[in-house]
């Protein structure tokens, strides 16, 4: 353990002593944190987490759609958010002919 403490007293004098080495060093460690950081949040939220959101599978996903409101070609809707257009479609229809 002593001769941890000598080494880390060394390297903090070196460090004192020469300002261009200084720079890059603490420079190099602050990227090495923050890449460290990013890739282990992304690593766990898409591994670990799943999706972070209170009843998941009830979640819908908006997509583009034409005027006929026919979904563009190759988009494939939740059958939730189906059943959420043809309704509020129904309302919108019927309302509009009041």
């Amino acid at each position: 353990m002593g001769h941890l403490i000598r080494e880390l007293r060394c390297a903090c004098r070196s460090l004192q002593r020469d300002r261009r080495v200084t720079v890059p060093a603490i420079f190099a460690l602050a990227l090495g944190i923050s890449a460290s950081t990013v890739i282990f949040s992304v690593v766990y939220n898409l591994l670990f987490n799943g999706f972070a959101a209170r009843d998941a599978g009830r979640l819908i996903v908006p997509t583009v759609s034409n005027a006929s409101m026919r979904p563009i070609a190759g988009v494939d809707f939740n059958p939730t958010f189906n059943r959420v257009q043809i309704r509020n479609s129904f309302c919108i229809n019927t309302l509009q002919a009041i």
